[in-house]
């Protein structure tokens, strides 16, 4: 503000406030900022030196600085956000925590929880990811009350839901709360991380744990028609209890693998240590491998895509090495060669389509220390691959369906696609034309992109299938006899040789075949074997 300045004079004062002058600078331990409330106010006087070797000074070129405490962090600290719109499969919450850290959860369907720092400037709040899930987003907002309001400009936005300007978080209350003495004050707890050994310790309680058991741990709101409580013990293992509500007693509390929730347990029938101890290894490195093929194909920062990963094994290669300094963890080098397939989808309508996507053999070599996986990625190495499978990896037409599947069954789950109506208007798009034809086929393959993307939905177009049939009956037109064909490409393994006058009939006599099976094997047995016959009797609880 003065530059040619040769000097200052300060004096500390006792009165005064920013409003009050011209050439005000506002600022804390963490810069300049915008807070009008201050501790120390400090005029400065620039000097100019005369001739003579004096010193002289104007009136109109004092500077006044106020020194503040930064942020008016206890406005907003403490507290839950839930985002008005729609999260990522259930509730999107952000928690401030008074420490100055926070967490996010983008919904039920995420697999990220963000971490970091934030800071107050005025009404401005700037959320700094810490970049531990490869992202370090930042993103501002502007509080308003009791709510946190998206500022679109400078902010990098969130990983799955897109929040638009304008739109808001509104507090839920105060967080991680318990109840403190026998008066029943409430107090905000220390942001205590849940441990396995807590874990371990509470499960001997068995049927008798409550939600208040796990009020002093540090948590994350979530859930769509149930409430559900997420606690992150480490990047493993996390815990989740879910129920109608807190007054009434959970309906599960389960400890599961981070990577893949549907690896768990519930803690209430024992078993912790035994869990904790097991053999994760598969999982994980199917979970590593999908992240592998992302980290690769995904842009760094967020596109506005929904990128996903599948990933066919042909072979794998084990070496373990060494043990690492000062520890007594070895290092264990895995090698996995097979066909990656990678998915970019937009979204528009409802419904959602392609953008982008690959398809290619590759190796990829993880360092796993300590079970934590550390990957080299190398694209289009068939010439590398061990002999018994480089012809497989030649053959990328052999997965594609089932990876295309896989990934479209991700898309679905993301962007929560009606599937019925998406499948119905593929149908309706195949019957439209050759209208003077009567053969099915030649619908089909006057429509190949619809019909082939039949195929891409699987379980979906099932599904629908099997609501047609089973449900409505009376599927007699072509219709029935384009289900009747698609049923078969999907589930070849379940076709029958015979010849049906319309798709119901030859339905009537595939759902009579699967009752037989149903009779003859476990439900093991058939969803390895039969697993279209395991879906339908999943739908009509045989």
């Amino acid at each position: 503000m003065s530059p040619d300045a040769d000097g200052y004079s300060v004096f500390m004062r006792h009165e005064g406030a920013p409003s009050d002058y011209d050439r005000v600078l506002k600022y804390s331990q963490n810069g300049v900022n915008a807070n009008d409330g201050w501790y120390i106010h400090l005029e400065v006087q620039p000097l100019h030196e005369v001739e003579g070797g004096g010193y002289n000074g104007t009136g109109d070129e004092v500077i006044h600085l106020f020194y503040n405490s930064g942020d008016n962090r206890d406005d907003i600290a403490g507290k839950t956000y839930l985002y008005d719109g729609e999260g990522f499969g259930g509730s999107f919450t952000i928690t401030l925590y008074e420490d100055g850290t926070f967490t996010y959860y983008e919904g039920m369907l995420s697999s990220y929880i963000g971490t970091g720092s934030f800071t107050l400037d005025g009404d401005t709040v700037i959320m700094t990811d810490d970049g531990h899930g490869g992202y370090g987003l930042v993103n501002h907002f502007r509080h308003d009350g009791d709510d946190l309001v998206f500022v679109e400009q400078d902010s990098d936005n969130f990983v799955y839901v897109k929040v638009k300007d304008g739109e808001k978080f509104h507090c839920t209350g105060e967080a991680f709360k318990q109840n403190d003495g026998e008066d029943g004050t409430v107090q905000i707890m220390p942001n205590r991380k849940l441990s396995l050994n807590d874990v371990i310790m509470l499960s001997q309680k068995g049927y008798d744990l409550t939600w208040s058991d796990f009020d002093q741990f540090k948590y994350i709101e979530t859930g769509s028609g149930l409430y559900i409580r997420v606690y992150e013990i480490n990047e493993m293992y996390e815990l989740r209890i879910g129920g109608s509500w807190i007054d009434e007693d959970p309906m599960y509390i389960y400890l599961a693998l981070a990577d893949d929730l549907d690896t768990r347990i519930d803690i209430r029938d024992g078993g912790v240590t035994d869990f904790i101890g097991a053999d994760h290894s598969s999982v994980l490195l199917s979970k590593a491998i999908n992240e592998s093929i992302l980290t690769e194909n995904k842009p760094s920062k967020p596109d506005g895509l929904y990128h996903c990963a599948s990933f066919v094994l042909l072979d794998q290669k084990e070496l373990s090495g060494t043990p690492t300094v000062d520890s007594s963890d070895h290092t264990q080098m895995v090698t996995v060669y097979g066909l990656a397939f990678h998915q970019g989808f937009g979204y528009s309508g409802g419904t959602f389509h392609e953008v982008s996507g690959s398809h290619i053999p590759v190796a990829i070599t993880f360092e796993i220390v300590g079970g934590k996986y550390g990957s080299y990625y190398v694209q289009d190495v068939r010439d590398k691959f061990p002999d018994e499978v480089e012809d497989e990896a030649l053959d990328t037409q052999k997965y594609i369906l089932a990876q295309k599947q896989t990934c479209y069954d991700q898309g679905v789950r993301y962007g929560g696609v009606d599937t019925y109506s998406a499948v119905e208007h593929l149908f309706e798009v195949i019957e439209s034309s050759p209208a003077t034809s009567s053969r099915p086929a030649d619908y089909i393959d006057a429509h190949s992109i619809e019909y082939r993307e039949l195929m891409y939905y699987g379980d979906y177009t099932l599904q629908y299938i099997f609501s047609k049939f089973y449900l409505e009956g009376n599927q007699t037109g072509l219709r029935g006899q384009l289900m009747r064909i698609a049923l078969d490409d999907l589930a070849p393994e379940a076709q029958l040789q015979l010849h049906a006058e319309t798709g119901q009939a030859y339905f009537d006599e595939w759902r009579a075949s699967a009752i037989r099976v149903s009779e003859q094997h476990d439900m093991d047995w058939i969803k390895a074997n039969q697993p279209a016959i395991w879906l339908f009797l999943q739908m009509i609880d045989e």
